[in-house]
């Protein structure tokens, strides 16, 4: 059975998956940037390091999560060498290997997502806007996951953005 189509697919896929995940990265990065946001470095409640979600190094996890997206959206139907079973085949279609690459790329992008979330919900906290103000898509995640931050707590305990990806990834957004 040839497979190098669904490699090619997911290929496409994990390319747009890639660029969708940087451009979450930026978002949060432009949110902690008084310059474009508006609101204090980092989201602290006062000008420093020692509060906000740069306390919380959200920021890193963030850039890493997307290095480690776009570096699984490599494409990977070009990386076969040689052939399969004694020349009885004559291409490995790399499905696989695709597949790998695919799952290991979501796992990273749920947590990027789940960072740009956290910093989300954190800038319209900081913002101090009424959650009946926010559209109706952005209602339930604020709800879910302001809760879970320690905005004001910053320190006080260790900060785990895994509930927050969970809640994210059993979320179904209102249509």
């Amino acid at each position: 059975m040839e497979t190098t189509l669904l490699a090619v697919a997911l290929d496409a896929l994990r390319l747009a998956v890639g660029k969708a995940i940087e451009t979450s990265g930026e978002r949060v990065h432009k949110l902690q940037w008084p310059s474009f946001s508006g609101l204090p470095a980092g989201l602290a409640a006062e000008a420093g390091a020692a509060g906000g979600v740069q306390f919380l190094n959200l920021g890193h996890i963030a850039a890493a999560k997307v290095a480690a997206a776009r570096i699984a959206a490599q494409p990977v139907a070009l990386q076969y060498r040689g052939q399969v079973c004694d020349g009885v085949e004559d291409v490995g279609g790399m499905a696989p290997f695709a597949v790998e690459e695919t799952e290991r790329q979501l796992d990273a992008a749920w947590t990027a997502v789940a960072v740009e979330a956290a910093v989300a919900v954190w800038a319209i906290a900081r913002r101090d806007l009424p959650v009946d103000g926010l559209g109706r898509g952005l209602r339930d995640p604020w709800q879910a996951i302001r809760p879970l931050l320690p905005i004001g707590r910053e320190g006080e305990a260790p900060f785990d953005l895994a509930p927050i990806e969970a809640w994210l990834r059993a979320w179904e957004a209102p249509r």
